[in-house]
Protein backbone atom coordinates (compact mmCIF):
# COMPACT_ATOMS: atom_id res chain seq x y z
CA UNK A 1 0.00 0.00 0.00
CA UNK A 2 1.35 3.40 -0.96
CA UNK A 3 2.22 5.81 1.83
CA UNK A 4 0.44 9.17 1.78
CA UNK A 5 2.77 12.07 2.51
CA UNK A 6 1.07 15.04 4.19
CA UNK A 7 2.47 18.32 2.89
CA UNK A 8 3.45 20.11 6.08
CA UNK A 9 4.87 23.00 4.07
CA UNK A 10 1.39 23.95 2.78
CA UNK A 11 0.04 24.78 6.22
CA UNK A 12 -3.26 26.70 6.16
CA UNK A 13 -1.76 28.97 8.81
CA UNK A 14 1.64 29.60 7.26
CA UNK A 15 0.35 29.77 3.67
CA UNK A 16 -3.40 30.49 3.82
CA UNK A 17 -3.42 31.65 0.19
CA UNK A 18 -2.64 28.12 -1.01
CA UNK A 19 -5.89 26.96 0.60
CA UNK A 20 -7.85 29.67 -1.27
CA UNK A 21 -6.70 28.43 -4.68
CA UNK A 22 -7.24 25.20 -6.56
CA UNK A 23 -5.50 23.96 -9.70
CA UNK A 24 -7.43 21.83 -12.19
CA UNK A 25 -6.00 20.59 -15.49
CA UNK A 26 -3.06 22.94 -15.01
CA UNK A 27 -5.28 26.02 -14.62
CA UNK A 28 -5.50 27.94 -11.34
CA UNK A 29 -8.78 29.11 -9.86
CA UNK A 30 -9.22 32.01 -9.54
CA UNK A 31 -7.49 32.89 -12.85
CA UNK A 32 -4.87 35.61 -12.65
CA UNK A 33 -6.72 37.78 -15.17
CA UNK A 34 -9.77 37.90 -12.90
CA UNK A 35 -7.97 40.35 -10.65
CA UNK A 36 -8.00 37.94 -7.69
CA UNK A 37 -5.13 35.96 -6.23
CA UNK A 38 -7.41 34.02 -3.89
CA UNK A 39 -11.08 33.16 -3.78
CA UNK A 40 -13.51 31.33 -1.58
CA UNK A 41 -13.80 27.61 -2.32
CA UNK A 42 -15.08 24.70 -0.24
CA UNK A 43 -14.08 21.03 -0.51
CA UNK A 44 -16.42 18.59 1.21
CA UNK A 45 -16.53 14.81 1.52
CA UNK A 46 -13.00 14.09 0.35
CA UNK A 47 -11.51 11.07 2.11
CA UNK A 48 -9.22 8.09 1.68
CA UNK A 49 -11.47 5.03 1.78
CA UNK A 50 -10.62 1.34 2.00
CA UNK A 51 -12.69 -1.71 1.12
CA UNK A 52 -13.05 -4.53 3.64
CA UNK A 53 -14.99 -7.74 3.14
CA UNK A 54 -16.37 -8.56 6.58
CA UNK A 55 -17.93 -11.95 7.23
CA UNK A 56 -19.61 -12.03 10.64
CA UNK A 57 -19.63 -15.12 12.81
CA UNK A 58 -22.85 -17.09 13.33
CA UNK A 59 -24.19 -15.22 16.35
CA UNK A 60 -20.75 -15.16 17.96
CA UNK A 61 -18.05 -12.59 18.45
CA UNK A 62 -15.38 -12.18 15.79
CA UNK A 63 -15.37 -11.88 12.04
CA UNK A 64 -13.33 -12.73 8.98
CA UNK A 65 -11.98 -9.41 7.67
CA UNK A 66 -10.38 -9.39 4.23
CA UNK A 67 -8.78 -6.27 2.74
CA UNK A 68 -10.03 -5.59 -0.79
CA UNK A 69 -8.09 -2.43 -1.69
CA UNK A 70 -9.03 1.21 -2.01
CA UNK A 71 -12.33 2.64 -3.22
CA UNK A 72 -12.78 6.15 -4.71
CA UNK A 73 -15.65 7.99 -2.97
CA UNK A 74 -17.14 11.10 -4.55
CA UNK A 75 -16.59 14.56 -3.07
CA UNK A 76 -17.63 18.09 -3.93
CA UNK A 77 -15.84 21.34 -4.70
CA UNK A 78 -17.88 24.53 -4.41
CA UNK A 79 -16.73 27.65 -6.24
CA UNK A 80 -18.12 30.94 -4.88
CA UNK A 81 -18.76 33.85 -7.25
CA UNK A 82 -19.56 37.39 -6.11
CA UNK A 83 -18.30 39.69 -8.89
CA UNK A 84 -18.79 39.97 -12.61
CA UNK A 85 -15.08 39.26 -13.14
CA UNK A 86 -15.34 35.96 -11.25
CA UNK A 87 -18.49 35.02 -13.17
CA UNK A 88 -16.73 35.61 -16.50
CA UNK A 89 -13.74 33.63 -15.21
CA UNK A 90 -16.01 30.70 -14.31
CA UNK A 91 -17.46 30.58 -17.83
CA UNK A 92 -13.93 29.94 -19.10
CA UNK A 93 -12.97 27.60 -16.26
CA UNK A 94 -16.00 25.28 -16.34
CA UNK A 95 -15.10 23.59 -19.68
CA UNK A 96 -12.04 22.07 -17.98
CA UNK A 97 -14.47 19.80 -16.11
CA UNK A 98 -16.89 19.07 -18.93
CA UNK A 99 -16.95 16.05 -21.24
CA UNK A 100 -17.96 15.50 -24.81
CA UNK A 101 -17.93 11.76 -25.37
CA UNK A 102 -18.91 12.19 -29.02
CA UNK A 103 -15.70 13.99 -29.93
CA UNK A 104 -13.21 12.17 -27.70
CA UNK A 105 -12.87 9.65 -24.90
CA UNK A 106 -13.31 11.43 -21.53
CA UNK A 107 -10.11 11.52 -19.53
CA UNK A 108 -9.27 12.36 -15.93
CA UNK A 109 -7.85 15.76 -15.09
CA UNK A 110 -5.10 16.68 -12.68
CA UNK A 111 -6.04 18.51 -9.50
CA UNK A 112 -4.08 20.12 -6.70
CA UNK A 113 -5.20 21.56 -3.40
CA UNK A 114 -3.44 20.98 -0.07
CA UNK A 115 -6.61 19.47 1.39
CA UNK A 116 -6.67 16.86 -1.39
CA UNK A 117 -2.90 16.40 -1.56
CA UNK A 118 -2.91 15.37 2.10
CA UNK A 119 -5.13 12.45 1.03
CA UNK A 120 -3.04 11.59 -2.02
CA UNK A 121 -5.73 12.72 -4.48
CA UNK A 122 -4.19 14.18 -7.65
CA UNK A 123 -6.44 12.98 -10.50
CA UNK A 124 -10.22 13.20 -10.72
CA UNK A 125 -13.16 12.56 -13.01
CA UNK A 126 -16.32 14.68 -13.07
CA UNK A 127 -19.65 13.23 -12.01
CA UNK A 128 -21.76 16.36 -12.34
CA UNK A 129 -21.61 20.15 -12.52
CA UNK A 130 -24.29 22.10 -10.69
CA UNK A 131 -25.98 25.30 -11.71
CA UNK A 132 -24.86 28.80 -10.83
CA UNK A 133 -27.15 29.36 -7.85
CA UNK A 134 -27.57 32.16 -5.35
CA UNK A 135 -26.48 31.14 -1.86
CA UNK A 136 -26.72 34.52 -0.11
CA UNK A 137 -29.21 37.01 -1.48
CA UNK A 138 -28.14 39.85 0.83
CA UNK A 139 -24.54 39.83 -0.42
CA UNK A 140 -25.36 38.62 -3.96
CA UNK A 141 -23.19 35.57 -3.41
CA UNK A 142 -23.47 32.80 -6.01
CA UNK A 143 -21.89 29.36 -6.09
CA UNK A 144 -21.34 26.35 -8.35
CA UNK A 145 -20.91 22.89 -6.82
CA UNK A 146 -19.02 20.25 -8.81
CA UNK A 147 -19.02 16.57 -7.84
CA UNK A 148 -15.72 14.82 -8.49
CA UNK A 149 -14.34 11.35 -7.91
CA UNK A 150 -10.73 10.28 -7.60
CA UNK A 151 -9.52 8.53 -10.75
CA UNK A 152 -8.04 5.08 -10.36
CA UNK A 153 -6.00 3.51 -13.14
CA UNK A 154 -7.84 0.62 -14.86
CA UNK A 155 -7.32 -2.81 -13.36
CA UNK A 156 -4.97 -5.07 -15.36
CA UNK A 157 -6.75 -7.60 -17.55
CA UNK A 158 -5.76 -11.20 -16.90
CA UNK A 159 -4.65 -13.24 -19.90
CA UNK A 160 -6.23 -16.42 -18.49
CA UNK A 161 -9.46 -17.90 -19.75
CA UNK A 162 -12.77 -16.91 -18.09
CA UNK A 163 -13.14 -20.39 -16.54
CA UNK A 164 -9.66 -20.28 -15.03
CA UNK A 165 -10.26 -16.75 -13.75
CA UNK A 166 -13.57 -17.51 -12.07
CA UNK A 167 -13.09 -21.08 -10.92
CA UNK A 168 -9.34 -21.50 -10.54
CA UNK A 169 -7.61 -24.57 -11.93
CA UNK A 170 -10.34 -27.18 -12.69
CA UNK A 171 -7.76 -29.93 -12.22
CA UNK A 172 -6.90 -28.69 -8.71
CA UNK A 173 -9.95 -27.98 -6.53
CA UNK A 174 -7.69 -26.55 -3.82
CA UNK A 175 -7.14 -23.51 -6.07
CA UNK A 176 -10.87 -22.89 -6.54
CA UNK A 177 -11.42 -19.49 -4.82
CA UNK A 178 -14.92 -20.52 -3.78
CA UNK A 179 -13.61 -23.59 -1.99
CA UNK A 180 -10.79 -21.59 -0.41
CA UNK A 181 -13.22 -18.99 0.95
CA UNK A 182 -15.67 -21.63 2.22
CA UNK A 183 -12.80 -23.43 3.97
CA UNK A 184 -11.68 -20.17 5.63
CA UNK A 185 -15.19 -19.37 6.82
CA UNK A 186 -15.69 -22.89 8.18
CA UNK A 187 -12.40 -22.67 10.06
CA UNK A 188 -13.48 -19.33 11.58
CA UNK A 189 -16.81 -20.74 12.76
CA UNK A 190 -15.10 -23.82 14.25
CA UNK A 191 -12.62 -21.59 16.09
CA UNK A 192 -15.42 -19.46 17.52
CA UNK A 193 -17.34 -22.54 18.64
CA UNK A 194 -14.22 -23.93 20.30
CA UNK A 195 -13.68 -20.64 22.16
CA UNK A 196 -17.21 -20.75 23.56
CA UNK A 197 -16.89 -24.42 24.55
CA UNK A 198 -19.63 -25.48 22.16
CA UNK A 199 -17.24 -27.50 20.04
CA UNK A 200 -14.29 -29.70 20.95
CA UNK A 201 -11.10 -29.96 19.00
CA UNK A 202 -12.75 -32.64 16.88
CA UNK A 203 -16.00 -31.58 15.17
CA UNK A 204 -17.17 -35.20 15.31
CA UNK A 205 -17.15 -35.07 19.13
CA UNK A 206 -20.40 -33.08 19.33
CA UNK A 207 -22.90 -34.94 21.51
CA UNK A 208 -26.21 -35.33 19.68
CA UNK A 209 -29.20 -33.74 21.46
CA UNK A 210 -31.67 -36.02 23.27
CA UNK A 211 -34.86 -36.98 21.46
CA UNK A 212 -37.91 -34.73 22.01
CA UNK A 213 -39.81 -35.38 25.27
CA UNK A 214 -43.14 -37.17 24.87
CA UNK A 215 -45.48 -37.55 27.85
Amino acid sequence: MATIDIDAAASPFALPQTWDQIQIAGQVWPPRDSGYTSARIKIAGAKRAYKWDVKDGLGLQGALETYRGQTPPAFTVTFFIWTDALYAAWLSFQPLLQYNGVKFQPKPVSIYHPQLANLGIYQVITEDIGEVEMVDEASRMFAVTVTLREFFNPLPVSATTPDATSNGDPANPAEDPRIVRATQELALVNTQLQQTGLLGTNPQSITPPPPPFHP
